[in-house]
């Protein structure tokens, strides 16, 4: 009654297939933008028809992607409520903790959204 689904999507391929997400976001902010965590969320959350929908994307290493150091993360999120929106994380450079972090930290902003606590250092959507 809590947890819907989720999907997995690493390639820019399935993120626009599967997901949604637009060629136009891809190709003009990348996979690792604050753009494309928001068009996830937003599809995500419409998808399963949920009253929360969160995304991440980055580069969770060991290697860089689209200039963005190993451990780079957006999560975003996006409600019915309100404005759909961003955090960027920076971790380390093992990939496993990298997933392990980002998971966690999306957990908490949602614990701090359902709470009514404010995220600090977050980006909305324009």
């Amino acid at each position: 009654s809590i947890f819907e689904g989720g999907i997995v999507t690493y390639s820019e391929t399935i993120k626009n297939e599967l997901l949604g997400v637009t060629k136009e976001t891809i190709r003009k902010h990348g996979v690792v933008s604050a753009e494309c965590a928001f068009e996830m969320a937003e599809k995500a959350r419409a998808k399963f028809n949920a009253d929360i929908g969160v995304s991440l994307t980055g580069a969770a290493g060991p290697s860089s992607l689209e200039g963005e150091i190993p451990g780079t993360v957006w999560v975003g999120i996006a409600t019915k409520e309100n404005e759909t929106f961003a955090k960027k994380f920076h971790f380390g450079y093992k990939r496993n903790l990298n997933r392990e972090y980002s998971v966690w930290s999306a957990f908490n902003m949602v614990r701090q959204l359902l709470i009514g606590e404010t995220i600090p250092d977050t980006v909305k959507k324009k």
